[in-house]
């Protein structure tokens, strides 16, 4: 992030921006007998995002009140749900760097960005019934 000579720092962002895939592509390993973990069928890849971005073109937003090279939090947003749904990797990591270098390039004028995203784990559910489909019970009528 840009530092500037009186000390501070100079970047803003945007927190807790919920990014879910369905269905991205599964992460495959080789298994190790040091680890339980086997991959990631990834039929939900979730996490959440945090995202901040810095660069000298953005001091005068501060110093004058001219936010002309400004990007909105809701735009950062908004474009990290929507690049996120062209991501086809399998990981975290690789998801940020897609994230951050997508951003890059569409707003030259940014220097920096600061990406991080906690992993929303979602397990899969034992469905009782024959195939591990639950019937649905018949619908009873409403009474008018």
């Amino acid at each position: 992030m840009l530092n500037l000579p009186s000390g501070r720092t100079l970047y803003y962002g945007k927190g807790d921006v919920l990014v879910y895939r369905t269905y991205a592509k599964p992460l495959e390993i080789v298994p190790i007998p040091e680890s339980p973990f086997a991959g990631n069928r990834n039929v939900i890849f979730a996490h959440n995002v945090r995202f901040a971005v810095s660069g000298q073109s953005l001091l005068t937003s501060f110093t004058e009140g001219d936010n002309g090279k400004v990007v909105a939090t809701d735009s950062m947003k908004n474009f990290l749900l929507r690049q996120a749904a062209s991501f086809q990797g399998c990981a975290t990591e690789e998801l940020l760097c897609f994230l951050g270098e997508r951003f890059l390039e569409t707003y030259p004028h940014i220097e920096s960005v600061e990406i991080s995203a906690d992993r929303l784990p979602f397990q899969p559910v034992e469905v009782p019934g024959p195939g591990g489909i639950l019937r649905q019970q018949p619908r009873i009528p409403a009474v008018a």
